[in-house]
């Protein structure tokens, strides 16, 4: 038997016109100056990493012209797969200066889910008035790349979209904006919400002119879209340009598990380009962070306690990067370092503890240096306990994050790079190396991009541990054995334990040196 759910209610906040911007209802209904394109991001709850569930959508759109009757018009798309753009261009028979009403909904093929103003929503509204200001076009290398293709027509703020997931949390991006009129003083925009006046404001450097905002940084992926205004001398404000674009999520640049089984000699990068060698001082097969079943590899806080990339897995310390992981330590009290990457005569950065606090410190000057930008934080205790070190490029900013503990948070006023490989459990000086790391580690992964709270606590969960299994496939007096020896399961006056008369005789046999890969074959 199959079930099929119908496709979900549109979400408010992705529902959108360009020009336009976000759904509104009412007297905030913006005024466009050409037929809007409608779009809507639509789901179907049956779609899974398993499964692609096709959907369409329907878009319906209403009005009453000045004196005349009821207008509508509707349109059904192609089939798209659950989580994709939709979207329709409203005829240009629309009637000008008169509330136009939209609203959509999908179907699955089998049913249809419900509208977007089912319940207690409202439809979407805009006035249409070709007198209205055009509004400003909108560019951005990283998440419009096919939008500069339409630069000085008609039909620049429109923006051509792309279905490819583009830049990444973590990474900054820029966006232009720019008015065909000459006398635009302002631009107002907003990230899936629309401009308001005196939020989020730009001002070109002459009347008309273009202005970019730069080191925008998505704090998650998936859908955004970007909502823009002009404003001119008189105060009169442009209809709003709107482009939707997906932000991806780019992986860590190496992150080793540290889940190896005892005896083996590489660590292995997940990502594939930067496996550890690693010294006799190492341990693989203890026990880590989310118990028993979540090994770690344990460091003897020798000379031979490392593990060591062949090259660089930062190629420049001086841009933004993080590092993280679980980490246990024996003797909070001695100086020791958990991550660095070798630079010249000493590291590009290092983390690790010191005097039972943690320190993420880099160097003032290469070579030679005169000094350390620093940032410490919360004692180091001999617990498991995650640790994210950033660096933050754009704001020259460090900090230092313990567990869920409130960020730390230092400047860097200097930069410099480092090139050499990556050290685990130990730290470069000018006579080799120093400060080895004697407890625990697991999960260490380090970025060339800032990493968003939400990448935080995600990384910092562990493997579900399993505390107890019950077979029941026999029992003894009433009581089911627990697999691993522990506590048993009483059955009930009314539970039993069933084992099929044939898989019961096949066991039997098996138990008592009777049955044999001939027998077997001969009863398939």
């Amino acid at each position: 038997m199959q079930y099929n759910r119908a496709p979900l209610i549109a979400n408010e906040n992705e529902l959108t016109m360009s020009p336009g911007g976000q759904c509104v209802y009412g007297a905030g209904a913006p005024y466009v100056d050409v037929p809007p394109r409608l779009n809507a991001v639509l789901r179907d709850p049956d779609h899974s990493s398993a499964h692609t569930e096709q959907i369409k959508a329907q878009f319906k759109v209403t009005w009453t012209p000045s004196g005349g009757t009821a207008q509508s018009r509707s349109y059904i798309t192609p089939l798209k797969a659950s989580g994709s753009v939709f979207s329709y261009t409203v005829p240009s028979d629309i009637a000008e200066n008169v509330p136009i009403s939209w609203e959509v909904r999908a179907s699955d093929n089998t049913s249809w889910g419900p509208w977007s103003s089912d319940g207690s929503r409202n439809v979407c509204q805009f006035r249409y008035d070709k007198s209205s200001p055009s509004p400003p076009d909108v560019d951005s290398a990283v998440y419009l790349p096919q939008d500069a293709a339409d630069n000085g027509t008609g039909d620049a703020p429109l923006c051509i979209e792309s279905d490819e997931w583009l830049g990444s949390i973590g990474i900054p991006g820029s966006f232009t904006f720019d008015s065909a009129a000459t006398d635009v003083v302002e631009y107002r925009y907003g990230f899936n919400t629309n401009p308001v006046p005196g939020v989020n404001v730009l001002v070109p450097e002459t009347d008309g002119g273009p202005v970019t905002l730069t080191d925008w940084y998505p704090d998650r992926e998936g859908p955004r879209t970007i909502n823009v205004q002009a404003i001119d001398r008189a105060g009169r404000s442009s209809t709003i340009a709107s482009c939707t674009f997906r932000v991806g999520k780019r992986p860590p640049t190496a992150a080793w598990a540290l889940g190896e089984v005892a005896g083996q000699d590489m660590a292995d990068d997940a990502l594939g380009g930067n496996d550890a060698s690693v010294g006799s001082g190492v341990t693989f097969g203890v026990e880590g962070p989310g118990g028993a079943s979540d090994t770690a590899a344990q460091l003897d806080g020798t000379s031979a306690g490392y593990l060591t990339t062949a090259s660089s897995v930062l190629t420049d310390t001086s841009t933004s990067f993080t590092v993280s992981g679980w980490f246990k330590v024996d003797d909070p009290s001695r100086q020791q370092v958990a991550v660095s990457q070798d630079g010249t005569g000493e590291p590009g950065f290092a983390l690790g503890v010191r005097n039972g606090a943690w320190f993420f410190w880099v160097p003032t000057t290469e070579v030679n240096s005169l000094g350390r930008w620093e940032v410490t934080a919360e004692a180091a205790t001999t617990d498991w306990t995650y640790v994210t070190a950033i660096f933050d490029g754009g704001k020259q900013e460090m900090s230092l994050q313990v567990g869920a503990n409130t960020p730390h948070v230092a400047e860097r006023r200097s930069l410099t790079k480092s090139r050499g490989p990556l050290q685990l459990g130990r730290r470069l000086v000018k006579s080799g190396y120093a400060d080895y790391w004697q407890g625990t580690m697991a999960d260490v992964a380090v970025f060339d991009r800032l990493i968003v709270d939400d990448e935080v606590t995600s990384l910092q969960k562990t493997p579900p541990s399993r505390k107890a299994y019950w077979r029941l496939n026999a029992e003894t007096n009433m009581l089911s054995p627990e697999h691993g020896g522990g506590v048993g399961l009483t059955l009930g006056s009314g539970a039993m334990i069933f084992n099929h008369p044939v898989l019961a005789l096949l066991l039997a046999k098996v138990r008592h040196g009777r049955f044999t890969l001939q027998q077997a074959a001969s009863q398939n």
